[in-house]
């Protein structure tokens, strides 16, 4: 019905899901894409709705759409706050709220703004059948009633055409700011970052097992090292380094190798379990490249 989906698509990615990263903005935004869909089934299924034509069903049927127009109204706006856009209410949709108010809502007493209840409006619903209804209005100032018939198709009609507007104009705004987003970084390859790592575990076995002096394999190390912290460092101006988590198991092989070559009569490792840890990091570098090279290729693809 709307394009739900497509929002969807763009919160679930790696950058969103960070900058959504408090449970209240997620469960708020996840909240409201739910409402906004749930709530235009039930409105749509009241058109496909044939009862017998009696007051009770009527009145039923009336109470539920109307407030499930003034609840998918209300998940809209809070979707645009949930990812800190500015919304405007279509004046067709205050109108529809103000329809709401005064048949179910707050029929007896309608205040306008007045807390002296003497200066309050009254309301009274009349349906001619699931589809129309009349509302009456009457006035404490003496003026004479006004009556109103409300045409409910019509209005869901209406609103049906400004929300899926709406959801439209959150995937252009979202569009737009990962692209905006992409072109800032680009140009800028991270798989780069890794060119020279194969040699560097190589030498990392070679002072290993040839027992080179320690100077030459620390500063193999500390290559490695600098790979990780110029990668860890991309990924944050980017945003989205808590979605990598991966690269947080270097660090301790690392540091502890470089303990290793550094100080050995420190160093908890003997000769073999330096050469597990140098694998360990081989095969991690290779995972950290490999996410490198899909987050250029995004960054390179048309929004």
């Amino acid at each position: 019905m709307y394009p739900l989906d497509e929002i969807r698509k763009y919160i679930t990615d790696a950058r969103m899901l960070a900058l959504l990263s408090k449970p209240a903005s997620w469960n708020k935004l996840t909240s409201s894409l739910d409402t906004i869909d749930d709530n235009g089934k039930a409105i749509e299924a009241f058109l496909g709705i044939d009862l017998p034509d009696a007051a009770g069903s009527n009145y039923l049927l009336i109470y539920g759409v109307l407030q499930a127009l003034v609840v998918q109204q209300d998940a809209v706006k809070h979707l645009y706050d949930s990812l800190n856009y500015d919304y405007d209410r279509h004046p067709s949709l205050w109108k529809i709220r103000g329809i709401r108010d005064a048949a179910i809502g707050h029929p007896t007493e309608r205040d306008k703004g007045n807390k002296n209840s003497d200066k309050k409006e009254s309301n009274s619903m009349a349906p001619f059948n699931k589809n129309v209804f009349q509302l009456m209005t009457t006035y404490p100032d003496g003026r004479p009633p006004s009556f109103q018939n409300v045409n409910i198709p019509e209005i869901i009609a209406k609103q049906r055409t400004i929300v899926e507007q709406d959801v439209l104009e959150i995937i252009k705004k979202l569009k737009q700011g990962e692209r905006e987003h992409r072109e800032m970084f680009k140009e800028q390859k991270l798989k780069n970052i890794f060119q020279g790592t194969s040699y560097n575990i190589q030498k990392i076995y070679e002072s290993i097992r040839a027992n080179r002096p320690n100077k030459f394999g620390e500063g193999h190390v500390d290559m490695v090292i600098k790979v990780i912290a110029d990668f860890r460092k991309s990924l944050e101006d980017r945003g989205i380094l808590k979605n990598y988590n991966s690269i947080n198991d270097l660090d301790y092989p690392l540091n502890e190798l470089k303990i290793y070559f550094q100080n050995p009569d420190q160093s908890k490792l003997n000769e073999e379990d330096a050469i597990i840890f140098t694998f360990f990091i081989e095969h991690n570098l290779k995972i950290q490249r490999q996410n490198a090279i899909e987050i250029d290729e995004k960054y390179e693809a048309a929004v």
